[in-house]
């Protein structure tokens, strides 16, 4: 669908975290630098909403993770479902991108099937890892899935379901394309990410502040430093004001390339990691309820997409209780003591990497959308 007299195509583009609206900003930008009579309409966050997103609500009321979360905000989210549908039925939208956020965006998916809009769904699902029984669903209401994991490809083809592997988004920018530095050439910090969301933050930082003094005693050549998004900074100083003590930085990427040994959450922070050859410890605590649930839903063995990636325990996982400061001392002086188990990590790491170099995915992902408009 192209202009016709005053009106212009609207897509829907629907992210439901930050890490999804940096992404979805990517797409949303090269479409407009083809198409800049292109008008986007949906949710997302600051990336999206400066490219001229109309915003249907702010990212922050439905950003949230877990079963029993979902379900204490399900108003909320009934009622932004029935404005969406308000907009398919409305708008004349020829195209819905979803990214990510496979729970709400499915019955979105659903609602755009129902009134004849392609569904172009960036980021599949992770099905693999959970999930499987939602395979038929995603045939039926989705017209393809660009896939950003090499494996999914085959994963998806054996339930016919359209997809395309075009790379990972956070290649597109350059500096995961850059070399791994070594050792000898990173600074002495000991990098912490405790999450990008209130509730992971309340979940992870005591036992993380806890784990720093010790580090202190044991590693008093070392710099801590924790990067927080910019949005998380006053509740985290507010509320933890110990916290101060450390460096508290915001590009995590820099930090990544240039510090010596992480701790980081659960994650797409994990790949970060692993693209800009930082060694790591990977977390995550939850509340009981989901992890029991989520446990048995799973169907992959590791939590880490490293380790999943690498189809063994490359980084070590500290889940629930075994995330305590005796643990990640443990496996901490066990990189840090063994330059040799560093460096095997670090090739490991490069293994990873070499399968998404030289694939430019956001803008494979507009070359294909810009298809389903007719172009």
């Amino acid at each position: 669908m192209k202009k016709n007299g005053n009106e212009l195509t609207k897509i829907l583009i629907i992210a439901g975290d930050t890490s999804g609206d940096l992404h979805a900003a990517k797409v949303m930008k090269r479409l407009l630098d083809i198409r800049p009579d292109l008008k986007f309409v949906g949710i997302g966050g600051e990336k999206m909403t400066e490219l001229g997103l109309e915003k249907i609500i702010d990212l922050s009321k439905i950003s949230v993770v877990g079963f029993w979360e979902v379900l204490k905000n399900i108003d909320i989210f009934l009622e932004l479902k029935g404005k969406i549908k308000k907009i398919i039925e409305n708008d004349n939208i020829p195209l819905f991108i979803p990214v990510d956020y496979p729970g709400f965006n499915l019955e979105i998916a659903k609602i755009c099937t129902d009134n004849n809009v392609k569904a172009l769904w960036y980021i599949a699902p992770q099905l693999w890892a959970w999930g499987q029984k939602r395979a038929e669903k995603l045939k039926q209401y989705v017209d393809k899935l660009l896939v950003v994991f090499p494996f999914e490809e085959k994963f998806f083809n054996s339930f016919d379901i359209n997809n395309e592997f075009v790379g990972h988004p956070l290649m597109d920018n350059s500096i995961f394309s850059e070399p791994l530095k070594p050792f000898n050439e990173r600074q002495n910090n000991l990098l912490i990410l405790p999450g990008s969301r209130k509730q992971e933050i309340e979940l992870h930082i005591q036992p993380l502040l806890k784990y720093c003094e010790i580090f202190e005693s044991n590693y008093s050549n070392f710099d801590i430093v924790f990067s927080i998004p910019p949005h998380l900074h006053k509740f985290v100083t507010g509320n933890y004001p110990q916290i101060k003590r450390y460096n508290i930085e915001i590009d995590s990427h820099i930090l990544m390339q240039n510090s010596k040994i992480g701790l980081i959450k659960s994650g797409t922070s994990n790949l970060e990691a692993a693209l800009l050859g930082l060694p790591f410890i990977m977390f995550y605590r939850t509340s009981w309820f989901n992890y029991l649930i989520g446990k048995r839903l799973t169907k992959v063995p590791y939590f880490s997409i490293v380790n999943i990636l690498s189809n063994k325990l490359v980084v070590d996982e500290l889940i629930q209780n075994q995330m305590n400061p005796r643990n990640i001392q443990l496996s901490i002086d066990k990189i840090i003591s063994n330059e040799v188990e560093y460096l095997q990590k670090q090739k490991i790491f490069y293994e990873i990497k070499a399968t998404f170099l030289g694939k430019s995915a956001s803008e494979r992902v507009a070359k294909i959308a810009l298809s389903y408009l007719g172009e």
